[in-house]
């Protein structure tokens, strides 16, 4: 793939990851800054995934708090436990790759995602790119906390993204409830 099709295929991934996490009630932005973050990284969530065309992996670092206040029910009385919380940042992580692989799919490129791994630990950080690989962190700021997501993938020789989506490729909206 062209340094342009990178670009469109960065794009993508910032429109799903707002996306997952607006859907989530977490009002976010792209653009966070390392001095604004006041709650430590502490869960790792990350999803490999693979296609003839393409293969690499998603991972989403977050804090607890930003994890509790995108929880979809109320935390009972004694809080959330840390394997609430894991499971939570590994289903986010699933629905912001679905979006990738439906935004992908429309783009001409299949990928299959695997299952999201997770882990905690106090102060985590997120490393560099891959050798060899495309690698782009996103970093997203929610007022005073943040989030980052890494996409990183390696495209065989002649992989093309199409410059337009094609809709028709697609079998509905992330979301969607389909029965086969």
């Amino acid at each position: 793939m062209d340094v342009s099709a990178w670009g469109r295929l960065n794009d993508m991934v910032v429109g799903c990851a707002l996306d997952t996490f607006q859907r989530a009630g977490v009002p976010v932005s792209s653009g966070a800054h390392r001095a604004e973050l006041q709650s430590e990284l502490t869960n790792v969530a990350v999803l490999g995934f693979g296609g003839r065309q393409m293969r690499g992996a998603v991972l989403l670092a977050a804090s607890d708090e930003l994890l509790v206040s995108s929880f979809p029910q109320p935390a009972l009385p004694g809080g959330l436990d840390r394997d609430a919380l894991l499971d939570w940042s590994g289903e986010l992580l699933n629905q912001l790759v679905g979006r990738v692989k439906a935004e992908l799919g429309k783009h001409g490129v299949i990928i299959e995602p695997g299952t999201p791994t997770t882990i905690s630990g106090v102060a985590v950080r997120v490393g560099a790119a891959t050798r060899n690989a495309h690698c782009v962190p996103h970093k997203f700021q929610v007022e005073h906390d943040a989030f980052i997501v890494r996409f990183e993938a390696l495209a065989e020789p002649g992989t093309e993204l199409s410059e337009q989506p094609d809709e028709s490729r697609t079998a509905g909206d992330p979301g969607d409830f389909l029965i086969f």
